[in-house]
């Protein structure tokens, strides 16, 4: 019984996860980048005038 549902829901819900998962995983990883740039930005106040 397990062997019919189970071939046809794979597919399906394998297209729609993948699809689902790179649009949702694209916006936090940049969210993280940006957040860990400004947190170090703003303890970082001898990297300023280290850079000039």
């Amino acid at each position: 019984m397990s062997e019919i549902p189970a071939p046809p829901a794979a597919p399906p819900h394998a297209a729609t996860r993948p699809a689902s998962l790179p649009q949702p995983a694209a916006r936090p990883a940049p969210r993280g980048i940006r957040s860990a740039s400004t947190a170090p930005a703003r303890p970082g106040g001898p990297k300023e005038p280290a850079r000039v």
